[in-house]
């Protein structure tokens, strides 16, 4: 009899062991805190240690916590369903350093670098043609907000469509170009 219980127990620990894998794999999941020191890995969402202890900025307080300096969340619509169980914000995808790479939870999609300079930028880093115009300060606004690329094409689903104030958006871009070193600009 207990044979068959401890045989039981590691079935068990098996099936747990498997299922884990299986997310790890499949959907990019890591449990917080498994990127180690360098950051977290992708798909991971950037919560706990990832997150400043301050905000330097609305536009950063927005791009780590999907809020305003008034503390609201931040409506949107679209993206990929694990945003509206889990909640989420732009570095849950981009990375805290906004160069992308990540794995978007619950889909197939890489998140894209948005530091401003690749945004507005005529080539990518290989020296391909881009498929679409580079984006200005205006045009980034629209792809956050109606979900557009600089040819008016729809972005991937998985973005989210965010519903923000004047204010709110004008600085999450101005924040965007920080993450390369770039000062404000109305380009």
């Amino acid at each position: 009899m207990k044979e068959r219980d401890i045989l039981v127990a590691l079935g068990i620990a098996a099936g747990l062991i498997l299922v884990t894998g299986t997310l790890i794999l499949v959907l990019g999941f890591r449990p917080i805190g498994a990127g180690g020191p360098a950051g977290p890995g992708p798909g991971q969402m950037m919560r706990g240690p990832f997150q400043p202890s301050e905000f330097s900025s609305n536009g950063q307080r927005i791009y780590y916590t999907a809020t305003s300096r008034s503390g609201e969340p931040i409506a949107f619509t679209g993206g990929p369903p694990w945003l509206y169980m889990h909640g989420g914000s732009c570095v849950d995808c981009h990375g805290p350093d906004g160069r992308g790479g990540y794995l978007v939870p619950m889909t197939s999609q890489m998140a894209p670098d948005i530091r401003y300079s690749t945004l507005t930028s005529e080539r990518h880093e290989e020296g391909e043609e881009m498929e679409h115009p580079p984006y200005t300060k205006a045009l980034t606004r629209r792809a956050i907000t109606r979900g557009l690329d600089p040819a008016g094409q729809p972005l991937d689903p998985a973005m989210p469509r965010w519903r923000m104030s004047e204010g709110d958006i004008d600085d999450l871009v101005d924040y965007l170009k920080t993450l390369d070193g770039r000062a404000s600009s109305d380009k």
